[in-house]
């Protein structure tokens, strides 16, 4: 896929980065040029790639055992601070621990405040992981000297 830059009368870069579809019309007095991304740019993408991999493996739900059988458990932002307080409110007596936790499947499964806190553990542990293993991408993103080093860099 080619991509193209548009520039004013003045040579002004005005949109960069783009294909040009079937009824792309050229404003009078620009024109379009191929795009040729810096290094600094593709070093860009890449670190906002990285960072968009490990949200996905932050909030893409984890699995984890309770009772006999392995769960999948949801692992988004919202699911996080539900079951944290959740936990916390247990924890302290305020409420009464839930019988039941729905997994990502939308099974009920019978729970206990330490089944919770291992949910709970699993997804500060897969949350950890993601983001060391995104901080080495990171290093060896800073480190990369050419656009095949960084095209190389995958989760």
């Amino acid at each position: 896929m080619r991509f193209f830059e548009e520039v004013d009368v003045a040579g002004n870069v005005v949109r960069s980065g783009f294909t040009l579809g079937l009824n792309y019309v050229i404003p009078d007095g620009h024109a379009i040029r191929p795009y040729e991304p810096t290094l600094v740019s593709i070093k860009a993408s890449k670190r906002a790639q990285i960072e968009q991999w490990r949200d996905d493996v932050c909030t893409g739900g984890v699995s984890a055992k309770v009772g006999n059988a392995v769960h999948s458990w949801q692992s988004d932002s919202r699911s996080q601070a539900i079951l944290g307080n959740c936990i916390t409110l247990a924890s302290t007596g305020a409420i009464p621990c839930p019988a039941v936790w729905r997994t990502a499947d939308n099974v009920n499964v019978s729970v206990t405040l330490d089944d919770l806190k291992l949910i709970a553990g699993t997804i500060a542990y897969v949350t950890q992981q993601a983001f060391s293993h995104s901080w080495d991408l990171k290093g060896l993103l800073d480190a990369s000297t050419t656009q095949a080093e960084v095209d190389a860099i995958t989760w």
